[in-house]
């Protein structure tokens, strides 16, 4: 329940870092306009001066109709240039901004020509690289609210009853599920203990704001947090619509054991293994099956892999 729009916006605006292309590819036009601009050192300047610009500047000529494709494309870039920084003078002080070591650096220019968006703060804490993928994309999607929750879909006109499957006891959004819910907050006053963090568990958003503005913790200290964090709301998730769709429930204590099995088996020390929570949740919880609507937990996770590859090797190879 997100724009491609606000996809393609950085992670710190909201987004997931997705390139729009079509300002991706006026950042590379813009490059020509600037070769088009400096003397002439290769035979490609030479050739479109002396033949096509004609001695004139790339910033006077208007488009024809006997140019190339390219050369109508790189006229539209800079016309597009002057629109937006509001002339030609401002388009040319955008261009030298653009260089770097006498170089033109098309990541700068895309910066400029790419929708924007106001800074998101969550968006921003959850985005590392310590993170899990797939768990930090469902944990940005519920900062966002935009999973789809009940009141969502009542929202979009469907009817149903709105009840949490998780607790049973209150209406279904994502404020309750993360974590006013009886069940997900259990869960996630568990992982604390657990991680080794002796502190009382609060919602989702002000959890986020707690991480946020720990200045003097150690880096480690935010990364495990997080990992541990954005795990939590994942099976929280899987576990919601497993419940929906399949009709299959466990208990708090067997969530959170299918969060720390793989850790405890092995005799690792939850303080000196920073992402290792966060890669066991998703090994137990493919990613496939949580965009795929139902996403879904099977009661009996090891058995239901076994089966899946069984199905797999069953398969010819044509």
């Amino acid at each position: 329940m997100k724009s491609w729009k606000s996809i393609c916006l950085p992670w710190a605006e909201g987004g997931f870092g997705v390139k729009e292309l079509l300002s991706w590819n006026r950042a590379l036009l813009l490059r020509w306009v600037w070769m088009l601009d400096q003397d002439a050192d290769s035979v490609w300047q030479r050739w479109h001066k002396y033949y096509v610009l004609q001695h004139e500047s790339i910033w006077d000529i208007a488009s024809q109709e006997r140019y190339s494709v390219s050369l109508k494309g790189i006229l539209s870039v800079r016309d597009a240039c002057i629109q937006l920084a509001g002339g030609t003078q401002a388009a040319k002080a955008i261009i030298q901004g653009c260089i770097q070591n006498n170089q033109f650096s098309v990541s700068t220019a895309y910066a400029f020509f790419r929708t924007k968006a106001p800074i998101s703060r969550g968006m921003a804490a959850i985005h590392s690289s310590s993170v899990v993928p797939a768990h930090q994309i469902v944990a940005a999607l519920a900062i966002q609210n935009c999973l789809a929750t009940v009141d969502k879909l009542q929202a979009k006109g469907l009817y149903l009853i709105n009840r949490c499957t998780l607790c049973k006891e209150a209406a279904e959004d994502h404020q309750h599920l993360f974590f006013q819910c009886k069940y997900s907050k259990d869960v996630w006053q568990r992982i604390l203990l657990w991680m080794g963090i002796n502190r009382s568990g609060h919602p989702y958003w002000k959890e986020l704001h707690w991480i946020r503005t720990r200045k003097h913790s150690k880096a480690w200290r935010k990364h495990w947090f997080l990992c541990g964090l954005a795990a939590t709301v994942y099976m929280l998730w899987a576990e919601r619509n497993a419940r929906i769709f399949r009709g299959q429930e466990r208990t708090v204590t067997r969530l959170v054991g299918y969060f720390k099995t793989d850790n405890e088996t092995k005799g690792a020390n939850p303080a000196a293994t920073k992402q290792a929570a966060a890669t066991t949740a998703l090994r137990l919880l493919p990613s496939s099956e949580v965009f795929e609507s139902p996403l879904s937990l099977t009661s009996g996770y090891q058995s239901s892999v076994d089966e899946t590859k069984e199905q797999r090797d069953a398969i010819p190879i044509m």
